[in-house]
């Protein structure tokens, strides 16, 4: 193998390393339920670009956040004083029927930022977020990553494993030059 063709096979398995992508949501169709005081209801959405739930006119849902589309986010469009108007009560998010692309199920949700006191309760098709109710600031306010059946997190980080891999490349060119000199 020529020296050209040896850097055109690390190049396209060195761009093979990046091309993981994460289990969506996108095109689903999901049960969102907020409960606080009392049961706000249930909307079922299909989950899209943007926001795909919203309640009171400023409480906005979105399941497919993020880069990846890997990230669930519940943001306010103004400062709330509480979700149920009086605070204390425990609030509660259900998002259910998540049924994740490539058949992948729900494992874990890690989350991004948060209160302090929330509670994730997850099944392979759904999660429950649950905390007591606080002031809202206008924003992003919970943000989590979900962890589905085919998340792997990598020994070797792929950035590291690549430079590993070109370096090594490197050496057994030169190596190779140097024995045919």
């Amino acid at each position: 193998m020529n020296l050209k063709n040896l850097i055109v096979a690390a190049g396209l398995l060195a761009a093979s390393t990046f091309a993981a992508s994460a289990a969506t949501l996108t095109g689903d169709s999901v049960t969102v339920n907020l409960t606080a005081n009392s049961n706000f209801g249930t909307q079922t959405v299909v989950v899209g670009v943007g926001p795909d739930a919203n309640y009171f006119g400023n409480q906005n849902v979105d399941l497919n956040a993020g880069i990846s589309g890997d990230i669930l986010t519940l943001s306010s469009t103004s400062t709330f004083g509480s979700i149920d108007g009086v605070g204390g009560d425990p609030v509660v998010w259900t998002f259910g029927d998540l049924d994740f692309s490539g058949g992948e199920t729900l494992i874990g949700f890690n989350f991004i930022q948060s209160f302090s006191n929330v509670v994730a309760t997850i099944t392979a098709n759904s999660l429950t977020l649950t905390y007591d109710d606080v002031a809202i600031p206008s924003g992003i306010y919970l943000q989590g990553q979900f962890v589905t059946s085919g998340s792997q997190t990598p020994a070797v980080p792929l950035p590291a494993s690549a430079l590993l891999l070109l370096g090594g490349l490197f050496g057994l060119v030169t190596v190779k030059r140097r024995t045919a000199a």
